[in-house]
């Protein structure tokens, strides 16, 4: 949203300041169509907007479920939020018996049917889990996830 702010705000100052030239000699009008710093301007507003792209919150769900089904303990704990460190392992080892039980549960685990509601830096997913053989295995309902340094964590502890 500031982003999209800074552009327009980009945009207007180099539509005002092209206005403001209509009214003077046409020199004047010239050389504030030369100036290159309102455009370069513009341009890195849209680079810094590209950069600051958040994935979706479905390639978050697919790939934390996957890490479950695969029994990569490190992957599935990197996908839990600050908050849920603290209160299932602060490492990727003291998670690794939950994340391989799983696995031997439902092998090869994959998420579908990935629908949320996002609202600021919050979702609520819904999903299915399958595991590797396509068998329905289980489905979380609303289930909480924020978004911390543009990666959606799990946030369900």
């Amino acid at each position: 949203m500031n982003m999209q702010r800074g552009l327009m705000s980009g945009i207007s100052v180099a539509a005002l300041l092209l206005l403001s030239a209509c009214g003077s000699d046409a020199n004047t009008a010239l050389d504030v169509a030369e100036d290159t710093s309102v455009v370069e301007e513009i341009q890195e507003v849209e680079t810094v907007e590209e950069a600051e792209s958040v994935p979706s919150p479905e390639a978050a769900v697919a790939e934390f479920t996957a890490a479950f089904g695969n029994a990569d303990a490190n992957l599935a704990w990197s996908f839990n939020s600050d908050r849920c460190r603290e209160g299932v392992s602060d490492t990727p080892d003291g998670y690794r018996d939950v994340v391989v039980g799983w696995a031997e549960t439902y092998p090869g685990a994959t998420a579908a049917n990935i629908s949320f509601v996002i609202d600021d830096d919050r979702a609520a997913m819904t999903y299915d889990v399958y595991d590797g053989a396509g068998e329905f295995a289980e489905e979380y309902i609303a289930q909480p996830w924020v978004l911390e340094d543009g990666k959606w964590l799990r946030d369900h502890c």
